[in-house]
């Protein structure tokens, strides 16, 4: 698993709001909210670029999710994001790869958020295609709360297809 560098995706977003994030058309849309609205960001989904941004008319005014998220990719393999910590040492995102026949875990956890930001609520993940994640969650860092996003790529299920071809 390779973890790419983190973006922010809006530094005022509100942690009290639910983040949504699809996949679709290589582009990625991430929902999120605002102080008082909420806005929809679409990314390319290799670069994490901009490609479009527009205020949503409507806040989710659900409770942002605390569990985890799971991801299925190719080769029979899935991701699990979340996030662990304390109150008095911060909160980080996680991820770690799976093999999805029996759960036993491929490698161990690794931190996809910053050392110095406190992360609020469960990551948000989304696969790309077979191979590509991009995870996204609210993190504070400076007294502010930015939605950022994270490429994960499983760089052993891209591998294996290409390895299997050369022999």
């Amino acid at each position: 698993m390779r973890v790419g560098e983190l973006r922010v995706i809006d530094p005022h977003v509100n942690p009290l709001v639910p983040v949504h994030v699809t996949s679709r058309n290589h582009q990625v849309e991430v929902t999120f909210g605002l102080v008082h609205s909420g806005a929809r960001e679409r990314l390319d989904a290799v670069s994490l670029e901009p490609v479009s941004w527009e205020p949503s008319a409507r806040e989710d005014r659900t409770t942002p999710p605390t569990g985890i998220t799971r991801v299925a990719l190719d080769g029979n393999r899935f991701l699990v994001c979340w996030t662990e910590g304390s109150l008095e040492w911060g909160h980080r995102a996680m991820a770690q790869m799976h093999r999805a026949s029996d759960g036993a875990p491929l490698g161990a956890p690794v931190e996809i958020s910053p050392p110095d930001a406190d992360v609020f609520g469960a990551p948000q993940a989304v696969a790309t295609d077979g191979h590509h994640v991009v995870a996204t969650f609210a993190a504070s860092s400076e007294g502010k709360f930015r939605l950022v996003a994270v490429p994960i790529d499983d760089i052993a299920s891209a591998i294996a297809p290409e390895m299997t071809a050369r022999k």
